[in-house]
């Protein structure tokens, strides 16, 4: 349906959407963009691809989508569901959808945090839009906590810096 930030730049994403037959998808220039909702994102892409985490939220990234002149898609990297949970919010809060979304991508983990029947793992390419969104199971989150010192440390570390 379309590619997806072939370039790094705005301008390289113009130049490749000049010259050829396929749609063209920005996803990480639209925040590093100087002015996300000018003129340059609407010559370098046809669509824009949303990802909640990377926009600072749900209200930040439906934001981007009502002022930057695109047709967007909702996509994530591979999370839990509740994870996952502000992606499906902004595709339910969004008007038009420019095709799939990409929030499918809790079926890839070893397991979820949620209780099984709360997890949001599509179903023949449909994932419930929610009244409210799933919340931590404990015996999952004791499933999956991680009891290497060394590994937690790591981490620990890694988010200090």
């Amino acid at each position: 349906d379309f590619v997806e930030q072939p370039c790094a730049t705005l301008p390289e994403l113009a130049e490749v959407r000049r010259r050829v037959d396929v749609r063209i998808a920005v996803d990480e220039s639209i925040r590093d963009a100087p002015d996300p909702f000018g003129l340059a994102l609407a010559e370098a892409a046809d669509v824009a691809v949303l990802t909640v985490n990377a926009l600072g939220g749900v209200r930040r990234a439906l934001r981007m989508a009502e002022n930057c002149a695109l047709p967007c898609v909702v996509s994530a990297e591979p999370d839990s569901s509740v994870g996952l949970a502000g992606g499906l919010a902004l595709a339910g809060a969004l008007p038009e959808l420019a095709g799939a979304c990409g929030l499918g991508t809790a079926a890839v983990l070893v397991g979820d945090l949620v209780s099984p029947w709360r997890s949001l793992i599509p179903v023949d390419g449909h994932l419930p839009v929610a009244p409210m969104p799933p919340g931590p199971d404990r015996d999952q989150l004791a499933a999956f906590a991680v009891r290497d010192d060394e590994r937690v440390g790591r981490w620990r570390e890694r988010l200090r810096s």
